[in-house]
């Protein structure tokens, strides 16, 4: 066994202690929880050594505290035996019939290095039922409350990053890990930024308002750290479902964001082409140029290995540094020609054409078109006259026109109504005139019908539709 230095007792001074659990066992004891009644003080005794006659324990104080925070997988084994750094430790070797020999007072930083657990010893096994009445009154004296962080931490992506060079030891320095942050983060937004578009585009009746929905949504995924360790730097990083889960698809979805960050971004095969195929296939040009940029730094890092791990940090795959091959692809761009930069840029033009008058314009031949054509103008905007509006199987009929303002920039058909403070914007032509009827109609019945008071802004709302109807 190892040589201890430190003051010999003649007697053991913890003799009367009672035992309350084992809470590590292999082939016997490991490390096992003793209680002093009287003083109401808890010790640990933990396995360090052992020989032909006997097995050496390394004894120390526990605070209630800290006891819990051990149980519930917040502070290892090894943070619980530097706490006692200014106090004294006690090593005693026990035979095969519980006799006490050469008890012996040390110091933390006396301990030989094989008798102080790692860094990552943390609790992962179920919490004892016993002590299910300690840490109910704990949570009430100290307000302890983990259920939050353990949801986050259950839905977490952990990570870590180890140097390169063992100069400093394990210690990642703070420029390291502070780019790596900001890295994985951006990263991590480019993923849910272009999962929420693909999952809820559809979802909503307005670009304005799917553009409202994600900027809330995307507020709230920003990747929050659960769980730290130092040395080599490790992260646990989850997004925040639980604050707004009123909306329940949104909700799954929060809660799921990080681990599909991890499967379909971080525990990938980047040599793999027909991994590549599938990136390029799922993500936009754009998409992979916010997803992908900040990875490959990442990646790229020469000072530190990229590792996933576990809850306690414990490493379960190394990344590998990503191939030229796959940066290239991943980062390329499509290469647009004038010719197609032409073809795809449109602008609103005014034209005037002559017609007969009793043939509708939207049943104009593009013979009738050009024969009758006389000039045209580029325009920002244009306005469509409402006669009636109607929706689903009802129709409701103006006693004037109502005039709608359109307008046309950067692909993105704007319609407003200022007197009815609506603006809807879309991409997409063919849902212009749906999308105002929808909204007209439902402003118009909700205000003609509503039994809840009005605000002063509904109430003029309210004037200006009736000058619109046959009332």
């Amino acid at each position: 066994m190892e040589n201890v230095q430190g003051y010999k007792l003649s007697g053991f001074p913890f003799e009367n202690l009672v035992k309350v659990k084992d809470l590590l066992y292999y082939d016997g004891p490991l490390l096992s929880h003793f209680i002093d009644e009287v003083e109401e003080t808890h010790y640990f005794y933990l396995w360090v050594d052992y020989n032909e006659e006997f097995n050496r324990w390394l004894i120390f104080r526990v605070d209630e505290y800290d006891l819990v925070e051990y149980l519930v997988g917040i502070e290892p084994l090894q943070g619980l035996i530097w706490k006692n750094k200014n106090e004294f430790l006690y090593i005693v070797d026990i035979d095969a019939d519980v006799n006490y020999y050469n008890p012996t007072i040390v110091r933390a930083s006396d301990l030989p290095n094989s008798y102080i657990p790692d860094e990552f010893s943390y609790f992962n096994s179920p919490i004892p039922e016993i002590y299910e009445s300690l840490l109910a009154t704990l949570k009430a004296k100290r307000n302890l409350n983990t259920e939050y962080v353990d949801a986050l931490r259950n839905n977490a992506v952990f990570l870590k990053i180890t140097p390169k060079s063992k100069k400093h030891s394990t210690v990642v320095s703070t420029y390291d890990a502070s780019d790596f942050l900001r890295d994985i983060s951006n990263s991590y937004l480019g993923f849910a930024e272009a999962k929420f578009a693909k999952d809820f585009f559809k979802v909503y009746e307005s670009f304005d308002k799917f553009e409202s929905a994600k900027k809330q949504v995307l507020s709230q995924v920003e990747p929050k750290l659960v769980q730290v360790g130092i040395s080599s730097f490790a992260i646990g990083v989850a997004s925040d479902f639980l604050s707004d889960n009123s909306n329940k698809s949104e909700f799954l979805w929060k809660k799921s964001i990080a681990n599909e960050y991890k499967e379909q971004i971080i525990n990938i095969d980047y040599s793999s082409d027909v991994e590549l195929e599938n990136i390029k296939d799922k993500f936009t040009d754009k998409e992979r140029q916010l997803i992908f940029k900040p990875l490959i730094r990442i990646f790229k890092n020469k000072r530190f290995d990229l590792s996933i791990t576990d809850y306690h940090f414990s490493d379960k795959r190394k990344i590998k540094v990503m191939p030229t091959k796959a940066e290239t692809i991943l980062l390329a761009q499509k290469q647009i020609t004038e010719k197609e930069r032409q073809e795809a840029a449109f602008e609103l033009v005014t034209i005037i054409v002559e017609k007969p008058i009793n043939e509708s314009a939207e049943k104009l031949s593009k013979k009738s078109l050009q024969e009758g054509f006389l000039f045209s103008q580029p325009t920002k905007g244009f306005e469509y006259i409402f006669e009636s509006i109607d929706y689903k199987d009802d129709i409701i009929y103006l006693k004037k026109p109502l005039r709608v303002r359109v307008t046309y920039e950067n692909k993105v058909y704007t319609i407003s109504i200022p007197e009815l403070d609506i603006r809807l914007t879309t991409s997409q032509k063919e849902e212009l005139l749906p999308l105002m009827k929808k909204e007209l109609y439902q402003r118009i019945s909700y205000l003609l019908i509503t039994n809840t008071p009005l605000s002063e802004l509904e109430i003029n709302q309210s004037q200006f539709i009736q000058d619109y109807l046959n009332l």
